[in-house]
């Protein structure tokens, strides 16, 4: 299972939060999931959230749990 979570930028003003559920074929260590943007006008720099993983069936989760992070990258003047 995966969800997002606020770091710098915030569900709803930023992005769109996502949650579901996602395979890793044996030997696949990465998968990637669409997390949609709030497009706006404002000046507002780069900004990030978290992706968090869980409930693991036939497998583990390194590290600490919290998955990864997302980059949104400020394209305003």
């Amino acid at each position: 299972d995966y969800w997002t979570f606020d770091d710098t930028a915030v569900a709803g003003e930023d992005y769109l939060p996502v949650r579901g559920r996602v395979v890793f074929p044996p030997g696949t260590t990465e998968q990637v999931i669409e997390v949609p943007l709030v497009c706006d006008t404002l000046d507002e720099g780069n900004e990030s959230f978290g992706v968090g993983l869980g409930g693991a069936a036939n497998g583990f989760i390194g590290g600490d749990g919290r998955g990864g992070r997302g980059r949104i990258v400020d394209d305003d003047p």
